[in-house]
């Protein structure tokens, strides 16, 4: 889809400043007495890649309070990536977001963000990737960050790996922010 007047399935209007791999209508609806974006999403690859996080960095990453993952290793890969919550909190850096421990979920697929530039991290990237500087490191810069109203059961894996989301009718997401 590119044009501005397409529809979605919903038959909304889908929003023009989206991404090609992430289209989204822009009308409001109501989700549980709270109006919100409807996000049928139209355009999820069946397969996507998807990164592996511990707790609390993955919500952090799918809410966009974080826009900067970083990694000791680069990739040429660009565009959407599934975010899952791995099934371990890092209880060393847990002062880094406020919410309870308890109340992040964990072994599951959170949300996806896009994958839109890899170098080699620099300062200014630190208070993005919500960690001290380290110049050795990787910064993956991240935007359109999307939480999934449904969060679901994966087998998480190290590296980026890829995911078959052909099954699930559509990745419904929420608008929180």
């Amino acid at each position: 889809m590119s044009s501005a007047n397409a529809e979605c399935v919903c038959r909304h209007m889908i929003a023009e400043h989206e991404p090609d791999w992430l289209r989204r209508c822009t009308k409001i609806t109501n989700v549980d007495g709270v109006d919100r974006l409807c996000h049928c999403l139209q355009a999820i690859p069946r397969v996507m890649r998807a990164l592996s996080l511990w707790q609390p960095w993955a919500s952090m990453l799918v809410r966009g309070d974080k826009t900067v993952e970083t990694r000791w290793w680069s990739t040429r890969y660009r565009g959407p990536i599934l975010v899952c919550a791995a099934k371990r909190f890092d209880d060393e850096n847990a002062h880094r977001d406020p919410r309870p421990q308890a109340t992040y979920p964990l072994g599951m697929a959170l949300g996806y963000v896009e994958l839109y530039n890899v170098r080699y991290m620099q300062p200014g990237d630190a208070p993005h990737a919500c960690i001290d500087y380290e110049p050795a490191r990787y910064s993956w810069l991240t935007r359109n960050a999307v939480t999934l109203r449904d969060p679901f059961r994966v087998k998480g894996q190290q590296g980026l790996w890829s995911v078959d989301v052909s099954d699930l009718i559509q990745l419904a997401a929420i608008d929180d922010r």
